[in-house]
């Protein structure tokens, strides 16, 4: 490609093979967009014309026998940037050596190019960061509209996400430090890491190894379902925080959780909202790195308890996941209930809840391997007991 810079207008000469014999029959793109207009055609060449409206990426010429990608950008220099990009570097969101964005003029910008796909839940990651106070990034899709609003991270760095990116192509994000902020940071760009969650399946790895990385999961969910969620963070460092948000299918938050690194978390949904598909987002806070384990699961139903029958026994085998037993009274009678810990390394708590879905009570406790008591009192209805 000659030359690999300029502004529209510009004619750009692809030398290569295979191309068609017919003009009208190559079609070149500008990052995966807008079409160039051909000039000359012949075996070994195409001259095409830079469009209007073209952005910095990658171009490609599509002929009835397939696609060629050049192996480089070409970047608009004009136009699109009016001169302030200081620097423009390359990335991409498996690059195990992020690049360094740098702005050393006071008023300058920097530009990061990666390629995504439609779909794709992009993290980045800013670390290393010499700034001297909060940049703001912007992200252009590759036909050069801004996606989602402003991002910001401080001065020391931070994280920003932009997710289900509408188009495939070459994408560019803007680091702007304003006009009296200079220096230098290393810019980590990652697809979320993730996949179906299955409330039957062993607990999930959410490999979240680079700086800015989220975890996604999806799940179907049926209306008034339960749903309780684990979280293992134990793999995390210390210090670090894992926020962990369950949206519903109206991207609304449906509940949230924290799970410090180094100890585990739980997420629990009563009754989900309705039936559709749900995302669970895993966000670790100053870009902290890790692996965390997911477990979705429905209530552990132990059926009916019966006064005068034998023991219940409720297991609990899935981290993160409740259980519920159901138990019939009268008005004004007295109930007790009695309950034996066993395997759990921790306390356990059970809350007592009357037949409208209130609390009775929730200060039912029982410690690891013991046992413990509660008695209704005479004036109300026990009805359903949980235990987390």
């Amino acid at each position: 490609m000659e030359p690999a810079s300029g502004a529209p207008g510009t004619r750009v000469v692809l030398t290569g093979s295979g191309f068609a014999s017919a003009a009208t029959d190559n079609a070149v793109r500008f990052n995966g967009g807008m079409l160039g207009e051909l000039a000359e055609v012949t075996a070994t060449s195409v001259t095409v014309k830079v469009p209007e409206g073209a952005t910095t990426g990658r171009v490609q010429v599509e002929t009835p026998d397939g696609i060629a990608t050049v192996p480089s950008d070409f970047e608009i220099t004009a136009g699109s940037d009016d001169g302030t990009f200081e620097t423009t570097v390359r990335t991409s969101v498996t690059d195990d050596n992020p690049p360094t964005a740098a702005v050393t003029t006071p008023g300058r910008r920097a530009q990061v190019l990666f390629d995504a796909e439609q779909g794709d839940d992009i993290g980045f990651g800013v670390t290393a960061s010499t700034f001297n106070s909060t940049v703001t990034l912007r992200l252009y899709d590759p036909q050069g509209a801004q996606v989602e609003s402003n991002g910001y991270v401080p001065a020391d760095g931070g994280n920003w996400q932009a997710h289900d990116l509408a188009l495939t192509g070459t994408y560019s994000l803007v680091v702007d430090p304003g006009p009296a902020n200079i220096g230098a940071a290393t810019v980590t760009v990652s697809k979320a890491s993730g996949g179906v969650l299955d409330l039957s399946a062993p607990p999930a790895d959410t490999p979240m190894l680079r700086a800015g990385q989220e975890g996604r999961w999806t799940l179907s969910g049926i209306k008034g379902e339960s749903l309780g969620i684990g979280i293992d963070a134990t793999a995390m460092a210390k210090g670090a925080s894992l926020r962990v948000d369950l949206l519903g299918p109206d991207g609304q938050s449906v509940d949230s959780a924290y799970a410090s690194g180094g100890f585990t978390g739980k997420l629990e949904v009563e009754a989900l909202p309705t039936s559709d598909r749900y995302d669970l987002w895993l966000h670790p806070t100053n870009v902290a790195t890790g692996t965390a384990k997911v477990t979705a699961s429905h209530d552990a139903d132990a059926g009916q308890l019966a006064v005068t029958g034998p023991d219940t026994e409720l297991t609990i085998t899935r981290p993160g996941r409740n259980g519920i037993a159901h138990f019939s009274a009268q008005l004004g009678r007295r109930i007790s209930l009695g309950a034996k810990s066993q395997g759990f390394p921790s306390y356990t708590s059970l809350e007592v809840r009357g037949p409208d879905g209130k609390v009775v009570d929730s200060s039912f406790i029982v410690s690891a391997d013991s046992t413990s008591e509660w008695d209704s009192p005479s004036s109300r209805r026990a009805a359903p007991t949980r235990s987390a």
